[in-house]
């Protein structure tokens, strides 16, 4: 779910590129099949570059050998299908439906008595003239453009000194692991008796509710999260502790 939120705002920026830039030179007077092979040359590879650079912003997801990788790699394969998808309907079926349904004014058009006018410029407008006045005088003092970007980029990095380094939030579960590794060749019954006196100590601490012990080997896989550790026998336990509430686990482990 998190993926297709974040791959749907992504994924109509390339056919607005497309549709835009059509529905402007059909409005100049410029032919709907005409518009769209001129369109698409023009903007097919740069698109499909910011494609990549976007799809190749979420690799790290996808591609890390740990818990994390796992828990979050679908989020980039799907992210990956979705803008790869966007990206070829964009120069496929978006200006067909452009053709179709944007009814682009023609920019040389006959009145009513006959004579040839034209129309207004889409470029013409407020907001675009004061872009346009701010890209020029942008480029024309470019050193201090520069200048400004390098200062909000270095401001960024320092910036991130008070952001906190978490890739997930704090666990609410209310569940806790105890791990017990008895003297190696111990017979299984001793280890059994071991985590009886393990088990009487923890129901006496308020808060606990529940005991599940696995003895000379581990829980069953039943979270993502949870590793299945390799080095069982009968001197290894694994202990899962449950509580009332997630916010007394920290005081529970001070005592154990």
């Amino acid at each position: 779910m998190g993926a297709l939120i974040i791959a749907l705002g992504m994924l109509v920026d390339n056919a607005i590129v497309v549709v835009d830039g059509m529905k402007v030179r059909m409005e100049q007077g410029m032919e709907g099949l005409e518009a769209a092979k001129l369109v698409v040359a023009q903007n097919a590879v740069p698109l499909l570059g910011a494609t990549a650079v976007s799809v190749l912003s979420f690799a790290a997801l996808g591609t890390m050998q740990n818990l994390t990788g796992e828990f979050t790699a679908s989020l980039y394969y799907v992210i990956l299908i979705f803008l790869a998808l966007s990206w070829l309907a964009a120069v496929t079926t978006a200006p067909l439906l452009t053709r179709q349904f944007v009814m682009g004014k023609r920019l040389n058009h006959r009145d009513e008595d006959g004579k040839s006018t034209e129309m207004k410029d889409p470029y013409g407008g407020k907001v675009f003239q004061a872009y346009r006045r701010l890209l020029v005088a942008a480029m024309r003092f470019r050193w201090i453009t520069i200048s400004f970007a390098l200062g909000l980029f270095f401001l960024s990095i320092y910036g991130f000194r008070y952001v906190d380094n978490i890739f997930f939030p704090p666990s609410t579960r209310s569940q806790f692991f105890i791990e017990c590794q008895f003297r190696e060749g111990i017979h299984i019954r001793e280890t059994e008796k071991g985590v009886a006196r393990i088990e009487q100590y923890l129901r006496g601490i308020y808060g606990v509710t529940d005991i599940a012990s696995a003895i000379g080997s581990a829980h069953s896989r039943f979270m993502l999260t949870y590793n299945v550790p390799m080095d069982i026998g009968p001197h290894y336990c694994s202990v899962l502790v449950g509580v009332k509430d997630y916010a007394v686990i920290k005081q529970i482990l001070n005592r154990v």
